[in-house]
């Protein structure tokens, strides 16, 4: 075993992006264990923790250290490669100006339509990505790792989105907020609804497991501000751990009975053939610099968020309110 791994690969990254293998990279730096092991611990099929453990394999950061029989059973133990991985949180090396855009934003299914159209478009990766919670989103901005910050962050407050924390945050700067779309964000439950899951309090019930959102999303910070209005506590609701990085992994656990709901946006519902409780409405906007706004290189972007037959296909995604797409305020 290394004692230092250093990560510069792009792919490594996003590899690490995903809480779970994260998670099951720190047990391994700990000590050996075997995907049925594994999967107790999280409380995952072993078939989903072996997925994970090839892809780590395959890029070097867990290998296979031994084959034992136990019970007429072959169990397969695994460890990390290292006993320690430093990783390099700049997503790329340096990018000119001329020559991509970096993104780092909440989830959401219409950006990844609206980057995956802008690369079409000009037929090259001109906006890299990878998704964080929308407040890391907002620090990563700060600290100029990326270009252009995705959220969707509610200030109880004041009642508004986003705006608040970029006062906060850039109180020095002058900053633009791009609208990108209005979203409904809802429960996620099985199809036909068996366990009769219809609001937040239903939570607190012993036979309901809920997949929570990992802390800085923005998601997360309204489900924790919902609970604490309803007097509920965190502790009340049974979690189906670890906690998700993206609407996918909720909805992805709830089709695999993992957990019996979670909270997310109705396209991935449909996605995943479960059927959506609605919520709350809410605004997902693109933030950056204005320097960055008045370069050309934001142009292919608001050309999409203007065009209607991105508008359009938005829509047809569902959950989704164009409305306000493309228009922007100074802050």
């Amino acid at each position: 075993m290394q004692i230092i791994h250093r990560i510069q690969s792009e792919e490594v990254l996003k590899l690490l992006g995903d809480p779970t293998r994260l998670e099951i990279l720190r047990i391994l730096i700990a000590k050996q264990a075997t995907i049925s092991q594994l999967g107790t611990f999280f409380h995952i099929h072993p078939a989903r923790v072996r997925h994970h453990i090839k892809l780590l394999e395959k890029e070097g950061l867990v290998e296979l250290v031994s084959v034992q029989t136990e019970k007429n059973y072959i169990e397969k133990y695994y460890r990390a490669t290292a006993k320690m991985f430093l990783v390099n949180m700049a997503v790329l090396s340096e990018p000119t100006e001329k020559d991509q855009l970096v993104m780092l934003a909440s989830d959401d299914p219409a950006l990844n339509f609206l980057i995956t159209r802008v690369n079409s478009a000009l037929q090259r990766p001109f906006i890299s990505t990878l998704p964080v919670g929308s407040l890391d989103a907002l620090i990563y901005l700060k600290e100029k790792f990326s270009d252009i910050a995705g959220c969707h962050l509610f200030d109880a407050a004041s009642g508004e989105y986003n705006v608040p924390y970029i006062h906060h945050l850039f109180s020095d700067q002058n900053m633009v907020v791009v609208h990108l779309v209005g979203r409904e964000q809802g429960l996620y439950v099985k199809r036909g609804n068996p366990l009769q899951v219809k609001s937040m309090q239903d939570l607190t019930r012993s036979d309901v497991f809920f997949k929570n959102r990992k802390r800085g999303s923005g998601t997360r910070l309204w489900i924790d501000q919902s609970l604490k209005t309803q007097g509920i506590k965190t502790e009340e609701i049974n979690s189906s751990l670890p906690d998700a990085s993206t609407h996918a992994e909720v909805a992805e656990a709830v089709s695999y009975g993992l957990a019996d709901t979670g909270i997310g946006v109705l396209s991935v519902a449909r996605s995943f053939d479960l059927d959506f409780i609605p919520l709350f409405t809410e605004q997902y906007d693109l933030v950056m610099t204005e320097e960055t706004f008045q370069s050309d290189r934001i142009k292919p972007i608001l050309d999409a968020l203007n065009d209607p037959n991105f508008r359009e296909f938005v829509l047809k995604m569902g959950g989704y309110s164009v409305t306000n797409m493309g228009q922007f305020i100074k802050v």
